[in-house]
């Protein structure tokens, strides 16, 4: 299911925006260990959609897909950044994309040695085309480092504007990912979008 030359290219020339997601899309991908998870969206309110994730709580993703507050599966809605979820105001896109675009932002994070201030960095590296089980899909590259107390390391993230999110994710393996037992290679498999 790839686009043609003239999507592609029209996708590497210019910038490209956030998308919109619409009620009953789904997601879903495997780890480099075996597991499977997917996230589905479940409401969308203007330019917020909620979207459900495998634990069960419900993530509020802005248009430039920040997660803005969080709904736990058996508890009140959350808003700020706290040691449960320190994914709120996390700028993990920044529309619109563009290859050679960068950002980053900070966040608290657990370490092995309690929690700290992590930097985490994101440039598009490249435009090109990516298979998985899911499909063949022209992709952003992203190349992402973070950088914190006593730990770093760098991934690379692919996001199909075809499907509307990342379609693989890879981390270049050292003993600096130790602390993040969700530093996981990983790949879409399967994907339902309007």
């Amino acid at each position: 299911m790839a686009w043609g030359t003239q999507a592609f290219a029209a996708v590497c020339g210019e910038p490209l925006s956030a998308p919109t997601y619409q009620v009953g899309e789904k997601w879903t991908w495997r780890s480099e260990k075996g597991a499977e998870w997917s996230d589905s969206v479940v409401q969308v309110e203007g330019t917020v959609a909620q979207i459900k994730r495998p634990n069960g709580e419900v993530a509020f993703f802005d248009r430039n897909w920040i997660i803005r507050q969080v709904k736990p599966r058996n508890g009140e809605l959350v808003t700020q950044q706290g040691a449960k979820y320190t994914t709120i105001d996390q700028k993990t896109m920044d529309f619109p994309l563009q290859v050679g675009k960068s950002w980053q932002y900070t966040f608290y994070g657990q370490t092995l040695n309690g929690r700290g201030v992590f930097t985490e960095g994101h440039k598009i590296i490249a435009c090109e085309e990516v298979t998985t089980p899911a499909g063949t899909f022209q992709a952003f590259r992203l190349e992402g480092t973070v950088k914190g107390p006593m730990a770093s390391g760098t991934f690379y993230r692919w996001y199909a504007p075809q499907v509307k999110q990342y379609v693989k994710q890879q981390y270049v393996h050292s003993g600096s990912w130790v602390w993040d037992s969700s530093a996981q290679d990983s790949e879409l498999i399967s994907f339902k979008v309007q």
